[in-house]
């Protein structure tokens, strides 16, 4: 009895050992998800970070940082129903491009964006209240802010030596501003201070090296000491009415040592701010779109630009292009690089668009995430390998590079896009993804809703990968083939794509002529033999 005993214990121990290493086998999905505060939890797919859930996010310290410090983020997210971003939520994370807030969002804690010194687009949402102290202090990159009407309080240093900060406007709501909230902004040159405050704090403009055109409220009757000292204003500040139409207008000319004649033109209204530089035969333009009629002043710029021209395009809410928008740019010299909150961006050549033939409107947006779980026909082609799926928001009819951002943990490995078809998975593309975790995808004719997946360093692809644009320049890394726009043709009934269709269609109207051709050929010889004579027309008959 001893013994069977035994016998029973040493099989379940076999039987144990034996669960912990099968469970050891079973690879792991490192999800990058938590919780941020009571109610609110986050979540990160590639390299965009979404905040969800109600109620206020939590405040961190440097000793306790947030659970995503470590991460390398492009895009932040901030979903409805959060109402708050803790403090030193995202100090320090220059990896950061762009940020969204909902409007449910009433304040931005202390420094909780910090030293984001790439931080581009951000999106501000319309019941936001208070900014707090060095908010968005050494935020490098950001060219374009716009406070949102909603908002009450400017904490001290809030926009502190933002670099490339080119206009400012303070709307009417605000009642408290502190010290040097724009100080060293040195490429600020047009700001309108429209706050209900009786004095400009001190050292609001201090630094401003670039500052020439200031509009201040009547409310404004004294400003503090230092507060446009180092600027063009400092020995006789402007003192005016901001323009009612809140637009703001700047042009420049400048000529540099060699004599190079750059002209510098800047436009902001409610619906984009909107900057031009030509030199010699080359224009830059930087765009910041709030919604569809954004477009219509970026029109304007597109219609008078000649020669080559480098357009950068910032969707900060409303993901649509209009197509007349692209049709202005077609044929021509330009390249535009389209970029959404989402993280993504659109990169479109002129000379890639049809002249004719665009839809009304594209939406730009798309939903990218990591599969954790398989179905038995996806087991068989991907196996083991990370998988991304990609459903896209509109039919796209041109050519046009995409960059998802499938974060930085999958830079400089393959990531080969596969398109479902003929009831399998056929890789269609393969990329080299960039340092930053974008992988840049050539394609055409996409559908809109239909699922693409992308799975990263795929073992049995054959495809060569393409190697993207960074990599050429941080590398020195050449291309070895041609990049091919791929056309992600929608099916037809039958299980084919129109491509193939169409060449169906060709080949049996082809045959249909040659068979109908043989066919009467074959008849005239029997009748021929037969005894049959052709009748003559008259011209014959009278000759």
């Amino acid at each position: 009895m001893h013994q069977v005993i035994q016998k029973v214990y040493i099989r379940l121990a076999a039987l144990v050992i034996a669960s912990l290493l099968l469970i050891l086998a079973i690879p792991t999905v490192n999800a990058a998800s938590g919780t941020c505060g009571d109610g609110l939890s986050w979540e990160m797919v590639g390299s965009v970070l979404t905040i969800s859930g109600k109620g206020e996010m939590t405040n961190f310290t440097e000793q306790n940082p947030a659970p995503w410090s470590d991460l390398k983020i492009t895009s932040v997210q901030i979903g409805s129903g959060v109402t708050s971003v803790g403090k030193l939520a995202f100090m320090n994370m220059e990896s950061i491009t762009a940020v969204t807030l909902a409007d449910s969002v009433q304040s931005v804690g202390d420094y909780a964006f910090y030293n984001c010194k790439n931080l581009r687009i951000l999106n501000l949402g319309q019941g936001l209240q208070t900014i707090g102290e060095s908010a968005f202090e050494r935020c490098a990159s950001l060219m374009t802010l716009r406070l949102p009407a909603s908002l009450q309080t400017l904490r001290q240093h809030a926009f502190y030596s933002c670099d490339s900060l080119q206009t400012v406007t303070v709307p009417s709501s605000v009642t408290q501003m502190g010290n040097a909230v724009f100080a060293y902004c040195v490429s600020l040159h047009t700001a309108a201070v429209n706050a209900q405050i009786q004095q400009l704090p001190v050292w609001t403009f201090y630094g401003c090296t670039a500052l020439e055109n200031v509009l201040l409220h009547p409310t404004i009757v004294e400003t503090g000491a230092e507060a446009f000292a180092g600027s063009a204003m400092e020995e006789e500040p402007q003192w005016g009415t901001v323009n009612l139409d809140g637009k703001l207008n700047h042009s420049s000319t400048q000529t540099d040592a060699q004599g190079t004649v750059t002209d510098h033109t800047y436009e902001e209204s409610t619906d984009s701010a909107i900057s031009s530089q030509t030199g010699g035969n080359k224009t830059t333009i930087n765009a910041d779109l709030e919604n569809e009629n954004g477009w219509d002043d970026l029109k304007e710029y597109l219609k008078d630009t000649n020669g080559s021209a480098q357009v950068d395009v910032q969707l900060k809410g409303d993901t649509t292009v209009p197509g007349n928008a692209l049709q202005q740019a077609s044929g021509k010299n330009l390249t535009m690089q389209i970029q959404t909150a989402q993280g993504g961006s659109w990169i479109v050549k002129g000379k890639d668009l049809p002249l004719t033939g665009l839809n009304d409107r594209y939406d730009m947006s798309y939903k990218l995430r990591q599969l954790t779980k398989l179905n038995g026909k996806q087991e068989e082609v991907f196996g083991l390998c990370t998988v991304f799926s990609v459903t896209f928001n509109s039919d796209i009819n041109f050519k046009t590079e995409v960059i998802l951002p499938l974060g930085v943990e999958q830079a400089r490995h393959k990531a080969a896009f596969f398109i479902y078809q003929n009831g399998t998975y056929t890789c269609v593309q393969q990329v080299l993804v960039d340092s930053d975790g974008g992988a840049h995808f050539y394609l055409d004719q996409i559908k809109k809703g239909e699922e693409y997946l992308i799975g990263i360093d795929m073992p049995n692809v054959e495809v060569s990968p393409i190697i993207p644009e960074p990599l050429h320049q941080a590398y020195g890394v050449d291309q070895q083939q041609q990049i091919e726009y791929v056309i992600l043709a929608p099916e037809s009934s039958w299980g084919l794509n129109i491509t193939q269709v169409t060449w169906i269609l060709v080949a049996f109207m082809v045959g249909s002529v040659i068979v109908v051709g043989v066919t009467v050929g074959i008849l005239n010889k029997r009748k021929l033999k037969n005894g049959y004579i052709p009748e003559m027309d008259q011209e014959e008959e009278a000759v």
